[in-house]
């Protein structure tokens, strides 16, 4: 690692420093002697003299220390967390008294030579310590001059959508990864049905290259959003609003205007079977990570010139991104932040620093998301810079979530969730007799262990066949996730609602809506499984053993959910019956593709001249991982 000279400022610094010939980190400011470490007393009394600076700065400069300390890699980081335990434990700022700030930023910079062997439990304390730290700060800010913050957000938003130099800096290079190569050639289908024009798809290896015109983005932005002065101000996006090229066109025949539904396609596109998109790309082909940064921060600092986003973060993507980064990460966001601090500190103060520590955190309004997508070597890759307007654009296709939080689903979320389930003793918890029925079934005579160590160590095909009915019960808790409703126009299964599941056998999604509190009408030529659902709840559960496409509701559902083993069209033919007749607010619809099914363009035509009209709100994502070409279609009734 390339060592860093130190630069004294009015603002914190850190240094590389040898010791017992491990680099370790020492910081400092303006008012630390960097080679009297050992004169505490003296330092603390030249800094309770000066008392002048301002509290937020305090609060900065330290926020900024500990900030610093977490982007570097891996191996310095733990030697590290060894130094800070005590101060964690002992120590909380307090940013409305100034005194105590400066008496315990010399404490903690004091306690960071002194050693602790507990690494686990100092991160985790780290972490708490710097949100304090963080929520103090935000609240002064908040508290002061309130009023003229707004205006000045409004302001912002204003310049970050709607300044045309933005295209000066844009770059029409567009790559897309897919979820699993044997997806890149339906989802090369989906992009030139729901991406046409001047784009130019290819497949080049494992991903696709194309190009997104910048007129494409500035057109949704003026004809497709609007400003919401009653939720801060934020950009958001209008309603049944289909555009584009098409919605151009329609616009000149507003008497006819019904006629054309099957025209139109929706402004924002989404792409099923992709895993992620990277608009505003530019390809490095280099072989030091110091050229890849500096090519890098050139990039985001001259898009940043003609669109100031208010946040930002940066996302490294591997070939492999299920699996955790490596220290390369850590290296390259360094090295990006360094020269961002060193050459531009507005673009460094605005960063996130919390997706250091926490990338699942999902997108703010207004942040820009800065993607490396790395290539098998080391030695070629692309950076993207997603700015607000692309990523208003190109959100279904992106996620709020750009990390894809597909590790944290199988190592954390998912055994988290059925350890509560299943040792929940609320008597009130929704769908307990299903819980109380499956441990009665299966569990009780197999003797499965309950605890949270066992549950996470089992692999995602044994928690299915020891707790579950099928392994279709992970899609929905996947999809609702991925997609949360204080995030997403889709909404949560609530209690007391109706749910219609079509094909519901052997009971994984039937199951799921249970245990949300939903009231759930269950058809299947086959029946459900008697290990996984206490058929006698007859308050809860409704069981029809037919054919689900004979069936003709006498009311209307808040759920229509599908998950059938028969050919797309058929689903995508039987939802939109559903639609046209208004039985259903919400669906979910798994279409499952076949090995024959080499052509889908037929059903993306359907889906964007029949569904998509009568839809408020629609998207698609893949959620099985194992290779299957499945997609589910999920959204909002008009």
């Amino acid at each position: 690692m390339n060592q860093l000279k130190p630069k004294l400022s009015s603002i914190s610094k850190f240094s590389f420093i040898q010791f017992n010939n491990i680099n370790r980190i020492k910081y400092f400011t303006t008012k630390t002697n960097i080679d009297n470490t050992n004169n505490t007393n003296d330092t603390n009394n030249t800094n309770n003299t000066n008392n002048n600076e301002n509290n937020n700065n305090d609060i900065f400069n330290l926020t900024e220390k500990i900030v610093s300390k977490f982007i570097v890699n891996n191996n310095i980081r733990k030697i590290n967390d060894e130094n800070n335990i005590k101060l964690t434990k002992k120590y909380h700022l307090n940013s409305n008294k100034y005194n105590n700030n400066k008496n315990k930023e010399i404490k903690f910079q004091k306690d960071l030579n002194e050693n602790n062997d507990d690494n686990e439990e100092n991160y985790e304390n780290n972490e708490n310590y710097y949100n304090e730290l963080k929520d103090d700060n935000n609240n002064n800010n908040n508290n002061n001059n309130n009023n003229n913050k707004k205006k000045k957000e409004l302001k912002d938003n204003y310049e970050i959508y709607e300044d045309p130099n933005q295209r000066i800096a844009y770059k029409t290079l567009t790559v897309v990864k897919v979820k699993d190569d044997t997806h890149i050639d339906y989802a090369l289908q989906q992009l030139r049905i729901q991406l046409k024009g001047k784009t130019g798809w290819n497949k080049d290896k494992n991903i696709i290259v194309g190009n997104i015109q910048w007129s494409r983005i500035n057109d949704f932005i003026k004809n497709s959003t609007y400003y919401d002065i009653n939720e801060g101000f934020n950009i958001k996006v209008k309603e049944n609003h289909y555009g584009d090229e098409d919605s151009n066109n329609n616009n000149n025949n507003n008497n006819n205007h019904h006629h054309h539904h099957h025209h139109h396609q929706q402004s924002q596109p989404f792409i099923g079977f992709c895993k992620q998109i990277f608009p505003n790309s530019i390809l490095i082909e280099e072989q030091s990570n110091n050229k890849w940064s500096e090519i890098g921060y050139d990039f985001i600092s001259n898009t940043f010139k003609h669109c100031k986003w208010r946040t930002w973060r940066i996302q490294i993507v591997t070939p492999t991104s299920e699996a955790k980064v490596s220290n390369y990460r850590y290296q390259l966001t360094r090295a990006i932040l360094t020269k961002a601090r060193r050459f531009n500190s507005t673009l460094f103060t605005c960063y996130n620093f919390e997706t250091i520590r926490n990338s699942t955190l999902p997108i703010e309004e207004d942040e820009a998301l800065i993607q490396i997508l790395c290539s098998d070597k080391k030695s070629s890759g692309y950076i993207s810079v997603v700015t607000p307007p692309i990523y208003k654009y190109l959100e279904k296709i992106i996620g709020v979530y750009p990390s894809h939080i597909g590790r944290e689903l199988n190592t954390d979320l998912i055994p988290n969730y059925i350890h509560e389930l299943f040792t929940n003793c609320e008597p009130l918890q929704y769908g307990k007799n299903h819980i109380n029925h499956i441990k009665q079934q299966r569990l009780d005579h197999s003797k499965v262990s309950l605890k949270l160590e066992d549950i996470k160590s089992m692999k995602t095909e044994e928690l299915v066949e020891t707790f579950l009915p099928s392994r279709s019960f992970l899609k929905l808790f996947e999809l609702f996730q991925k997609f949360p409703s204080n995030v997403t126009p889709f909404p949560s299964m609530k209690p007391n609602e109706t749910v219609i599941d079509l094909g519901s056998s052997p009971g994984g999604w039937t199951l799921f809506s249970l245990l949300q509190g939903c009231h759930v009408t269950s058809i299947d030529k086959s029946p459900l499984n008697p290990n996984s659902l206490d058929c006698n709840d007859s308050k809860n559960l409704k069981f029809l053993e037919m054919n689900a496409f004979d069936f003709n509701p006498d009311s209307t559902f808040d759920w229509l959910i599908i998950d059938m083993k028969v050919p797309p069209m058929k689903s995508l033919i039987l939802l939109n019956k559903w639609l046209h007749l208004k039985l259903c607010r919400n669906f979910i619809v798994n279409l499952k593709f076949q090995i024959t099914d080499v052509i889908i363009s037929d059903h993306e035509k359907f889906i964007q001249n029949n569904i998509t009209p009568k839809t408020s709100y629609i998207n698609s994502i893949c959620l099985n991982k194992n290779g299957y070409k499945e997609i589910t279609l999920f959204g909002v009734n008009n």
